[in-house]
């Protein structure tokens, strides 16, 4: 599943790749640390290793969604 997450006070946002069997467990972890009173690290790790540490009180938005179906551009011919 294709995550991005907005950050505040940065252009661009964080691209990541999650696989699906670990979705609702990243979920979870985006709730807690979105209710929580302190700032805490919202840790993502990609289905190719990588890891990206978000502050908490940092997050703008986050988007679930397959990046190849919503940004499909161009024109076809009918036949």
């Amino acid at each position: 599943m294709d995550v991005t997450i907005g950050v505040q006070a940065r252009d661009g946002a964080i691209r990541a790749v999650i696989d699906d069997d670990k979705l609702d467990a990243f979920k979870k972890q985006l709730e807690e640390a979105l209710a929580s009173e302190k700032t805490t690290m919202l840790w993502v790790t990609d289905k190719e290793g990588r890891e990206f540490g978000v502050p908490s009180d940092k997050i703008a938005f986050i988007e679930f969604g397959n990046e190849k179906a919503s940004r499909q551009v161009g024109f076809s011919a009918a036949s």
